[in-house]
This record gives structure tokens, C-alpha cells and sequence, in this order.
């Protein structure tokens, strides 16, 4: 009688704690959608609002300030597509990893392609950086050479050893 008791003790307190959670879930949810509402609304607040405007007619002058705010550079979060989620790398299809690596292409051809190379070759850091990294690739192709160089001279000793092992067999 009493694993009886215990057990509809034990599924209870079990009913109760997922009730409870259901319910923290449930207003963590809500709340967080309040969030995202207010965001929306709050997407046109870098706009200059008409009592701020020097005149409320339409100029060039009124143009040129909206526009300009409305072509600031957004975060990357905001690159996101629909505001979805990131998944998780199992749950990516084959088709979005090919259209991901599209995007990052083309997001470094149009990099490459704005890239003022003259300008950064006159920064003394960065040919700096430049003769670094040139030395250092030296270097490790000739360690490359080196290795190498030391794996033919161990191979020609290991045949010298065997030499001089098959000469003491045949002395004897």
C-alpha cells in the first residue's frame, strides 16, 4: 500500500512542477513577444519626427536627411533572413548550406571588389604585417626543406645500419 501512495505521491508532484513550468514558459513567451512588438514599433525612431523637421514640406533637404538614416548600415543580426533563428548545423538542409556559402561569397567578392588596395599598401603597419608574414612563410618552407633534408639523411643511415648488419652476418 504505501509504493502505491508514494508512486501517486511522486506523479503529482510531477503534474504539479510541469504545470508550473508550463506556466513560466508560457508568460517568458508572452513577454518576450511584447518585447518583439515594441522593437517593431520602435523601427522608424532614428527617423527625425515632423515637429523636429526644419519645415514640414517636402525637400530635398528633408529627403536627403531621411534617406540618409534609413541607408545606415544595419548589425548583422538584422542580415538574418525573415528574423528567423539560427539552426542548428543537423537541422540544415543542403540547400541552405549551398545558399549560405553563396551569400559569403558574394558578401567577399563585393568586399574584394570595394577594396581600396592602394590605399592600405601606403599604411606602413600594414606592409609591416605584410613583410611579417612573407618572412614567416619563408621560414616555414624552409623548415619544410628541412625536414625533408632530415628525413633522407635518417633513411640513408637506417640503410647504412642495414649495411653493416647484412656485412657482420655474412662475415660470420
Amino acid at each position: 500500500m504505501m509504493d502505491i501512495h508514494e508512486k501517486e505521491n511522486k506523479t503529482q508532484k510531477f503534474k504539479e512542477n510541469a504545470a508550473k513550468q508550463r506556466t513560466k514558459i508560457r508568460t517568458l513567451k508572452e513577454a518576450e513577444m511584447q518585447d518583439d512588438n515594441n522593437q517593431d514599433s520602435g523601427q522608424y525612431e532614428d527617423l527625425p519626427a515632423p515637429s523636429q523637421a526644419k519645415s514640414s514640406y517636402l525637400n530635398a533637404a528633408n529627403l536627403e536627411e531621411v534617406a540618409s538614416v534609413k541607408s545606415a548600415p544595419k548589425s548583422k543580426a538584422s542580415k538574418s533572413k525573415k528574423g528567423a533563428p539560427a539552426r542548428p548545423a543537423w537541422a540544415i538542409t543542403e540547400k541552405m548550406t549551398e545558399d549560405n556559402k553563396e551569400a559569403e561569397i558574394d558578401e567577399l567578392l563585393e568586399f574584394a571588389y570595394e577594396l581600396d588596395y592602394e590605399k592600405y599598401m601606403e599604411d606602413e603597419e600594414v606592409r609591416l604585417a605584410l613583410g611579417a608574414i612573407k618572412t614567416r612563410i619563408n621560414k616555414m618552407t624552409a623548415e619544410n626543406n628541412w625536414q625533408e633534408n632530415m628525413a633522407e639523411e635518417w633513411n640513408q643511415a637506417q640503410v647504412q645500419k642495414a649495411a653493416t648488419k647484412q656485412a657482420r652476418v655474412d662475415n660470420d
